[in-house]
């Protein structure tokens, strides 16, 4: 019995050891765009800005706001502007964070510009964020 104890543990140690919960981009090739507060998205309408958020998604409805939690108003939805050089390591945290939702979260770091508008279910997020690259992503447990 103890045998199997220790195979079992040693198999999920060795599980999650090589599920990481994190990515991070080793050549971005956005370095010289500026970092600004998440808040001050709308300030820089139509230009690429560097940012830091967290995404949470419930069901049908999902948003991301600021990490700071500096600005409660701010809801906005995202969207890739490549949805095909999507980063195969960061899908995978969508996937792990959409099949447990709403234990987890995702904060993410990334270059990308901002639209106004009413954007997601219902219309409810007041803005979209268009990202051009995913710089860094964690997954966290809410």
């Amino acid at each position: 019995m103890n045998t199997y104890v220790i195979r079992y543990g040693l198999i999920t140690i060795i599980f999650l050891s090589c599920t990481s919960s994190d990515y991070k981009n080793q050549s971005t090739k956005y370095d010289s765009v500026q970092s600004i507060s998440f808040c001050d998205l709308p300030k820089y309408e139509g230009q690429l800005a560097r940012t830091q958020f967290n995404f949470i998604r419930n069901q049908e409805y999902a948003f991301i706001y600021d990490a700071e939690k500096s600005c409660d108003s701010a809801l906005y939805s995202f969207d890739f502007q490549d949805r095909k050089s999507v980063p195969g390591e960061f899908n995978n945290l969508l996937e792990k964070m959409r099949s447990n939702s709403p234990k987890y979260h995702l904060n993410i770091i990334a270059v990308g510009g901002f639209k106004k508008g009413r954007y997601g279910h219902l219309g409810s997020n007041n803005g979209l964020f268009i990202i051009a690259e995913i710089v860094e992503a964690s997954l966290l447990k809410n």
